[in-house]
């Protein structure tokens, strides 16, 4: 499913991958229909709000006698119900170490044996159709390892029996992956990876406020930053990571300063103005503008209009209620990764179209642990040595 849907960005594969994404979900339900051995889980809430989601779509595609537009809303029910419901009640509390193994192995050939072959030229692409592409999935997996970064940081602020190894492991491919990222001159990934770093730093705070470890971790902090910045300065020394910022992305907003948005303020303003409650025509950007919304909400306002798209956010903030409270209430390592991945897919959402894309498709499946958790076990004192 990861797989085919960032080769679907490729020359070879643009016009079949997307269609093996969609066999790959519906295979998923198919399977645990023919089994019926398994118990789902489900959040009453977020059901409601996608089924609402999608019967305003399917009455958008009738009213435009739309039958792709009636198959998209389908299998849009299909990707919540896999993702969402299936996936993780079968893997249970195995679901994020499952999906990190699945996720990583099916990403990085795709990065990493075009850069062996082919070696780097900024701005950098690989085997994608344009650079953006590349620094989506690029900065998707950066918030793998920034999720568990932050996770090892924590174990050595609070005194959970942590090696400093780790930490290196994960600063080193982490500033590895925000390299790739900026040699791509995409200026959403760069943003994007930037508020990931500080939506981690936040809930690193937050999870010190609320447990009365403020203290520790200021303590802690007076060590870890000094050395934080020591191994970026070494990191910088062998990749002039700063001199690259200036030249691939700082350049780029000062060329086009005149217009931040490279064209498509017009495009989303004009939308904007002109969808009703069901959206538009088909073929209404291509027709209009020539060119893709390059923005998944406007590219789902544009299509199935503004009911579709106040559901869609509604559910996108209840989630993000979810994963937040994940990330405070749950002492597992991988609790960091729901609420980076979902601030992943928003943050690129804003910039480029990313239905089906691999953020997507891992924050449905994040989504699904974290509105379905039952277990709240993190307590002060609870499991954790100097709490």
């Amino acid at each position: 499913m990861f797989y085919f849907s960032s080769m679907s960005m490729t020359e070879k594969w643009s016009s079949s991958g997307m269609i093996l994404v969609y066999l790959s979900i519906i295979a998923i339900v198919a399977i645990s229909i023919v089994y019926r051995r398994m118990k789902t889980s489900y959040n009453l809430y977020l059901s409601i709000l996608i089924y609402g989601f999608v019967l305003f779509n399917i009455i958008s595609a009738l009213a435009y006698s739309n039958i792709s537009r009636l198959i998209s809303s389908l299998l849009f029910i299909i990707l919540f119900i896999s993702n969402t419901i299936i996936i993780p009640s079968y893997f249970k509390n195995n679901t994020i170490k499952v999906f990190i193994y699945t996720f990583l192995f099916s990403q990085i050939p795709i990065i990493l044996i075009p850069m062996i072959i082919d070696g780097i030229e900024t701005p950098y692409s690989g085997a994608f159709i344009n650079t953006n592409s590349l620094g989506g999935v690029v900065i998707t997996i950066f918030s793998v390892t920034t999720a568990l970064l932050f996770e090892e940081v924590e174990k050595i602020i609070y005194k959970k029996g942590n090696s400093m190894s780790k930490v290196i492991f994960y600063i080193a491919i982490s500033l590895l992956l925000f390299t790739l990222t900026i040699l791509t001159n995409s200026r959403t990934s760069f943003l994007t990876g930037l508020v990931v770093i500080l939506v981690g730093l936040g809930i690193l705070v937050s999870f010190s406020v609320k447990f009365k470890l403020f203290s520790n971790l200021i303590s802690k902090a007076v060590i870890l930053v000094p050395i934080l910045g020591i191994l970026y300065y070494l990191f910088n020394l062998i990749l002039p990571m700063n001199a690259f910022v200036q030249e691939n992305i700082i350049t780029k907003f000062e060329r086009k300063s005149s217009d931040l948005l490279d064209g498509r303020g017009y495009l989303w303003q004009t939308t904007i103005k002109e969808t009703g409650l069901f959206g538009n025509a088909d073929g209404y950007f291509i027709d209009n503008f020539s060119i893709g919304p390059h923005n998944t909400f406007i590219a789902i306002l544009g299509m199935y209009g503004w009911i579709s798209l106040a559901i869609f956010v509604i559910f996108l903030l209840i989630s993000v209620y979810y994963t937040f409270k994940y990330a405070l209430n749950v002492d597992n390592q991988y609790r960091y990764l729901p609420i980076l991945m979902l601030t992943t897919f928003i943050m690129l959402s804003m910039g480029e179209g990313m239905l089906y894309k691999s953020s997507m498709l891992a924050s449905f499946i994040l989504i699904g642990i974290s509105a379905n958790n039952k277990t709240v076990i993190v307590s002060q004192g609870h499991n954790m040595k100097g709490r």
